[in-house]
């Protein structure tokens, strides 16, 4: 799902999600106050869209990402072309298992 995301739809020269349903899930939901979610899909672009106040603030505004349970998550940087997946126990009490700087060095790691 993250290469298709990343592709803008596209599997092998098909189609397979429409331009705009990519465009539309990963802009910032309408209704949602803290600016940081889309269609089911969570945004790096900060609460109320101000960049400054990220999750991830080592990590370009443009990634977007899934996130499931204790902390499996997909994410997907366009402007580095990079998915990145984890598939992880987080063990943590408070559920963090230090993502930005995980995914901190991994951009890093392929510059």
């Amino acid at each position: 799902l993250g290469l298709l995301y990343l592709n803008n739809g596209f599997y092998n020269n098909e189609q397979i999600l429409s331009h705009d349903w990519i465009k539309q899930s990963t802009t910032l939901a309408a209704s949602n106050q803290h600016g940081e979610y889309g269609f089911h899909i969570w945004l790096n672009t900060g609460k109320n869209n101000d960049s400054s106040i990220r999750k991830f603030p080592n990590v370009p505004t443009d990634m977007f990402y899934f996130s499931g349970f204790d902390g499996q998550s997909v994410f997907i940087i366009p402007s580095e072309k990079l998915v990145v997946v984890r598939l992880g126990l987080t063990k943590a009490p408070d559920g963090n298992y230090g993502a930005d700087q995980f995914l901190k060095e991994i951009v890093s790691s392929i510059k």
